[in-house]
């Protein structure tokens, strides 16, 4: 039981970090400096989970892209 101690910590730490960040990315909308400073920061105290962050941004690069792809298809000329 005592070896799972620090895996259990470091999945709270992880699943931690993952909820904090996911909101946040989903609120980034527009380019805001001030909130994309905000996001910067908490991916620098989570650098251990560079991994997970990185997941994250690019799942809503995606989620943006697939929206948006049927208005720029549209627009093309």
């Amino acid at each position: 039981a005592e070896e799972d101690s620090p895996r259990q910590a470091e999945a709270a730490a992880q699943e931690d970090a993952y909820c904090k960040y996911r909101p946040l990315l989903e609120q980034l909308t527009y380019n805001s400096k001030r909130h994309i400073d905000v996001l910067t920061t908490l991916a620098k105290e989570n650098m251990c989970f560079t991994k997970d962050t990185l997941s994250l941004i690019e799942a809503q690069i995606t989620k943006a892209f697939i929206y948006y792809l049927p208005s720029f298809a549209k627009n093309l000329p």
